[in-house]
């Protein structure tokens, strides 16, 4: 196997197996597909039933959980949305089981970065915690009937392999914020970052931004794109700066940019990326850490 296929699976598998209870069950020698069929999507395969049978005996009500993490794992994250999505009455019903799986560390709740106060703000969304429960409520539980069936092919195939690039891209997205965190707490960033996180508001979203308390400006974009990130990209992301600024609550002292990706970068991003001081990481960057 190719040494750029290894460093693909080994991300891969690390951004969806999860926990490291998980991760040992995944061998980097193998293929993705092989990987999920060994370990996730057979019959008695060790992973199969693993997130049934720990809310099973940790809740009561499992089907109504099951509803609502799958609802959330297929995108669905604010309480009106996972309601409806689950089947609940209304937004006020799904809340206590919402406070349930964030005490089990299963959902958390995620604000904007601009958002100085997230217990207090309107704009939270829900998402499972762990990766390796976000693929198996988004592509194991929805389709257990074909699994019990013995259709693991079928299912992988059909079913997995079409959305997993996107699927996929949410955890780069997650591993890319991991890495900025590291890098802040080390201080190897241009500046100390008090916040860092998603932003959004109305259709304009940024993957990252990072809040300084004196005003600077971090906005990195994360593209899990098979062809090398280009200057379109960054111009892309310049064109979405007001609107985080405008949502900024203090005067921005300073502004910057980063890109990572999975497949590289072209010749003309990297030249204006040393004339504007522009961070680029690639995958290998952020599986060193």
């Amino acid at each position: 196997m190719r040494s750029s296929t290894r460093r693909s699976t080994a991300y891969v598998t690390r951004y969806i197996a999860g926990i490291p209870a998980y991760l040992q069950q995944f061998n980097e020698t193998e293929d993705l597909a092989t990987n999920a069929m060994r370990t996730v999507l057979r019959q008695g395969a060790p992973l199969c039933d693993e997130p049934r049978f720990l809310m099973m005996e940790e809740l009561r009500e499992p089907q109504v959980y099951f509803s609502i993490c799958r609802a959330i794992a297929n995108g669905h994250g604010r309480p009106n949305e996972i309601a409806q999505a689950a089947g609940l009455r209304d937004r006020g019903a799904v809340g206590p089981y919402l406070v349930a799986l964030q005490e089990m560390k299963l959902v958390e709740r995620r604000t904007p970065a601009t958002v100085r106060n997230p217990e207090r703000s309107r704009q939270g969304l829900y998402r499972l915690a762990d990766p390796f429960f976000r693929f198996w409520f988004r592509f194991v539980y929805p389709n257990r009937a074909a699994l019990e069936a013995g259709d693991a092919e079928l299912v992988w195939s059909r079913k997995v392999e079409p959305h997993l690039a996107q699927h996929v891209a949410g955890a780069f997205e997650e591993a890319c914020r991991e890495h900025l965190l590291l890098l802040n707490r080390e201080g190897r960033l241009s500046a100390t970052y008090d916040r860092i996180g998603g932003w959004w508001r109305g259709p304009t979203e940024v993957d990252l931004v990072g809040i300084a308390d004196d005003g600077e400006v971090l906005l990195p974009e994360c593209k899990w794109s098979t062809k090398p990130v280009g200057t379109d990209v960054l111009d892309a992301l310049k064109d979405k700066l007001r609107h985080v600024v405008a949502d900024v609550d203090m005067k921005t002292t300073g502004i910057g940019f980063a890109l990572f990706s999975r497949s590289g970068f072209t010749a003309a991003l990297r030249r204006r990326a040393r004339v504007e001081s522009i961070h680029l990481f690639t995958v290998e960057e952020v599986l060193r850490g």
